[in-house]
């Protein structure tokens, strides 16, 4: 604190006092100028210098120390409050924030310095209007941002929005977020705009959006992209019509066999650009994706016409079949006309060789095309999904051909009729077997087990295999009815091997989805049990992987009461892709049965190996039995046990067959017709795989 008086010799206190506030971190300094009691005119002067206040002499000592008191703790305040002002002021520079606050009054808009740098001007200019800010943002975002304005006005609160500022040193994208606050008579008296600079954040989001909405390798949208820009697309145009072309390469896989991989995707890079390019001339708007592995989808955007119409037929020369075309705002041979330059447009794509590595290329694809009013809000996955059925439709008639959707769906609907009708037909005629398919261990050779799978009599007569049969029996509810049957016949048939040698033998029995959520399920099964005399422990219950995870609480619940029972319960078709690790310790099962899907490809790749490996290991590690089902040749079964695998089932080692065929397999099984099964393998294979598989031999041939 300095007190001043206004007479000292050489410099005056005001002089002083002015020169004491031109001192860099002097500004704040309380200073106090001592006048006349009635020097009126010293007391204006001295506050004109800078000071803070003032005290008339003759001095009251006792008063001035509570005035000097009282002058440090409001300049310690200031001093705090000018620090935050700092920390704030630093806080915006370092996340890019601006403020500005415009009165409405006045018309002035007081700015930050951030912003004020952003519009090219002084630091903590004041405008005239705001105008002068609203001529920075980007034109065709300009009038969104006066229409938020000018209902935030006229009802006070607050709005967010983002937009592009055409900045003295560039675009700029910002975030922009206002709130307006009202005077007594409810009318808007101010607002605080608050202007954070996201542009990094935005770079960012686009390179992401890049690499999750685009096919890396072609440059195209990947599937997800596709069907977001098409969802998009069915939402907001009113009229016209939108059409979607899958097209699907014809035995693209000699290409990568051939050539390689790498070769393979220049060709679709090739083949995705020529697509653009086409398909630009034809439509007035069109988008491409890369849906598939050799799969490609469009979308086209026709414009709508005058006249509506509501039914259309498309010309047979192009290899389309004749169809109904739903309603749409384009008349019938405008659209006709236009579906059938794309798919021209689309085929000349591949009328062209492909120049790759040296050798020339002849490629055809098969496509489904799907039209769909705008109208109709139908949405993306419909859309595709009927495409792509076409396109498999189209691939069916042979090489290069295209098909409608509606010509698809027809013969689909017919089918799924025939299945239906045969599903209840054999209901009807009792025509649901059980048939038993042996699981050997790999360690003995000895069978351990059997699971129980319903065969239908029609099977071979309609093509209707049993996966199949069980699709259309859920579809149309029938599967309790089945799954009651099934496992009625499971309990008297396996109650009947009491009196063989496969009395001690486990039966595998598969719960359908529609069983995994009926309540009363263990008592049905239970009293199932009970009623042939025999035990829970008799019966391994499979549920599949995906059924598990559609919910995992119910799950852990029903194998929880199952295993109270006393049944074992095992994970089946497990590595099918729809499980999470982190849930399974939660699964009290004891096997662990690792689907067809990975067992077929060993021996195609290292990582395939590697992976079963890992999965053989984590079961072994969770206290279960790893069972590899699927095996189709000796020199699976040699894989799978070297793997350290404990059961295996297959068509290598036995089919599946009814119960009296089962027990004479059964009785003639012997331990070492599978060690002969791997002995085969050996004599077949190298030395390094003989070397690797001798052990398993080894052990089975002293029954350890």
């Amino acid at each position: 604190l300095v007190l001043l008086d206004v007479v000292m010799p050489g410099m005056n206190g005001f002089e002083a006092c002015r020169r004491m506030r031109e001192v860099p971190g002097r500004e704040r300094v309380p200073i106090v100028m001592m006048t006349g009691r009635d020097d009126v005119e010293a007391i204006t002067d001295a506050y004109e210098a800078g000071a803070t206040d003032f005290i008339s002499k003759p001095l009251n000592f006792t008063l001035l120390g509570f005035r000097a008191r009282y002058l440090l703790r409001t300049a310690q305040t200031a001093n705090a409050l000018a620090a935050r002002e700092q920390e704030v002021a630093s806080a915006e520079r370092v996340a890019r924030i601006g403020h500005f606050r415009w009165s409405i009054d006045s018309g002035q808009v007081q700015c930050s310095p951030l912003v004020s740098a952003w519009l090219g001007l002084p630091a903590e200019t004041v405008l005239n209007d705001v105008e002068t800010l609203f001529a920075r943002v980007a034109p065709d975002e300009r009038k969104t941002l006066q229409e938020h304005y000018e209902a935030c006005l006229k009802s006070g609160g607050s709005f967010a929005l983002d937009f592009r500022l055409n900045a003295a040193d560039g675009v700029r994208y910002l975030h922009h977020e206002v709130e307006v606050t009202l005077d007594e008579d409810g009318d808007a008296d101010s607002v605080f705009g608050v202007l954070q600079d996201v542009s990094a954040l935005k770079t960012a989001r686009t390179e992401a959006l890049r690499r999750t909405h685009y096919d890396l390798q072609t440059g195209v949208l990947n599937r997800a992209g596709f069907l977001l820009n098409l969802e998009r697309l069915l939402e907001k145009e009113p009229l016209g019509a939108a059409a979607v072309f899958v097209l699907d390469l014809d035995d693209f896989k000699r290409v990568n066999s051939v050539l390689g991989p790498a070769r393979g995707d220049q060709v679709l890079a090739e083949l995705a650009s020529r697509m653009k390019g086409a398909l630009a001339d034809v439509c007035e708007r069109a988008f491409v994706g890369r849906t598939g592995e050799d799969e490609f989808a469009s979308a086209c955007v026709f414009a709508t016409d005058s006249e509506p119409v509501r039914l259309a037929t498309l010309d047979t020369d192009t290899a389309i079949s004749t169809a109904l075309l739903p309603p749409t705002t384009l008349s019938d041979g405008a659209l006709r006309a236009r579906l059938q330059a794309v798919l021209v447009a689309l085929r000349e794509c591949l009328q062209v060789p492909f120049d790759v590595a040296e050798e020339t290329l002849d490629l055809s694809a098969s496509i489904g095309i799907d039209v769909q009013p705008f109208a109709q809000s139908a949405k993306a996955e419909g859309v595709f999904g009927r495409a792509s059925m076409a396109m498999h439709h189209a691939k069916a008639l042979g090489a290069g051909h295209a098909a409608f959707s509606q010509d698809a769906f027809a013969t689909a609907a017919r089918a799924n009729l025939v299945r239906e009708r045969e599903v209840r037909t054999a209901l009807r005629d009792d025509a649901l077997h059980l048939f038993y398919q042996p699981k050997i261990c790999t360690r003995t050779g000895a069978l351990v087990g059997a699971e129980a799978l319903a065969r239908w009599d029609g099977n071979a007569e309609i093509g209707v295999t049993p996966e199949d049969f069980m699709a259309v029996a859920e579809a149309h509810g029938l599967m309790e009815q089945i799954g009651k049957r099934l496992f009625a016949g499971a309990c008297k048939e396996v109650a009947a091997w009491r009196s063989t040698p496969l009395a001690a033998l486990k039966v595998a029995v598969n719960l359908s989805p529609i069983e995994f959520e009926d309540p009363g399920l263990v008592e049905r099964l239970l009293a199932s049990i009970r009623s042939s005399g025999l035990e829970p422990e008799v019966f391994e219950f499979e549920l599949t992987e995906r059924l598990l995870m559609r919910d995992v609480p119910q799950a852990v619940r029903l194998m929880h009461a199952l295993r109270d029972l006393g049944a074992s319960i095992a994970i089946d078709d497990f590595g099918t892709g729809y499980s999470s690790l982190a849930w399974l310790k939660d699964f009290p099962a004891e096997t662990l049965k690792v689907g067809r899907g990975l067992v077929a490809r060993l021996g195609n790749d290292d990582r395939t190996e590697a992976l079963l490996s890992g999965l053989v290991e984590l079961g072994h590690r969770m206290q279960m039995r790893v069972v590899a089902e699927g095996m189709e040749d000796a020199a699976q079964l040699a894989a799978v046990c070297e793997l350290g695998f404990d059961e295996v089932q297959g068509f290598v080692l036995g089919r599946p067959l009814p119960a009296p065929a089962f027990v004479t397999w059964a009785e003639q099984w012997r331990s070492d017709q599978f060690s002969a099964l791997l002995a085969s393998t050996l004599s077949r294979s190298g030395c390094t795989s003989a070397e690797r598989s001798r052990s398993t031999i080894e052990s089975l041939k002293l029954g350890t």
